[in-house]
C-alpha cells in the first residue's frame, strides 16, 4: 500500500500541521470542559449565585470552540497540502457531526504520522513548539 504522505515537507507545512492539530485537540478539550463548567454553573444558579457571569462564561466558550475547530481544520488542510476544493469539502463536512468527526480524526492521524516522521514527539495536545526537530 502506498503512502499518501508527501515526502518533502516544508517547515511551513509542519508548522501548519502542528498548530492545526493542536487547535482541534484544544477545541475538543474545551468542549468537554464546557460541559463540566455548565453543570457547575447550573448548580450555582440553582442557589441564586453567578447568573449573569455564568451565562457570559458559557457564551464565550461556546463561541471559542467553533472558531478553534474551523481554524484548526483550515491549518490541517493547508499542512496536508489539500487543494481548494478538498478544503471546502472538509469545512462543509464539519457541519455534519459524524462525518466531520471522522474526517478530522483521519486528518489528525495523518498529521501525527507526518509530524513523527519529521522528528516531533506527539503528546495529548499534539506536538509542542518546544520540540522543534
Amino acid at each position: 500500500m502506498q503512502s499518501t504522505i508527501p515526502s518533502a515537507l516544508s517547515s511551513g507545512d509542519l508548522v501548519q500541521l502542528r498548530i492545526g492539530q493542536r487547535s482541534i485537540l484544544l477545541s475538543f478539550l474545551l468542549f468537554f470542559a464546557t460541559i463540566v463548567l455548565s453543570q457547575i454553573i447550573r448548580e450555582f444558579e440553582f442557589r441564586g449565585l453567578m447568573k449573569p457571569l455564568g451565562a457570559l462564561v458559557l457564551l464565550v466558550t461556546l463561541l471559542a470552540i467553533p472558531a478553534l475547530f474551523i481554524a484548526g481544520a483550515l491549518r490541517l488542510t493547508a499542512g496536508l497540502r489539500y487543494g481548494i476544493a478538498k478544503r471546502i469539502l472538509v469545512l462543509l463536512s464539519l457541519f455534519l457531526p459524524p462525518l466531520g468527526l471522522l474526517i478530522l480524526l483521519f486528518m489528525s492521524r495523518k498529521a501525527t504520522k507526518m509530524l513523527r516522521a519529521a522528528g516531533y514527539e506527539i503528546g495529548l495536545l499534539g506536538a509542542s513548539a518546544r520540540e522543534l526537530p
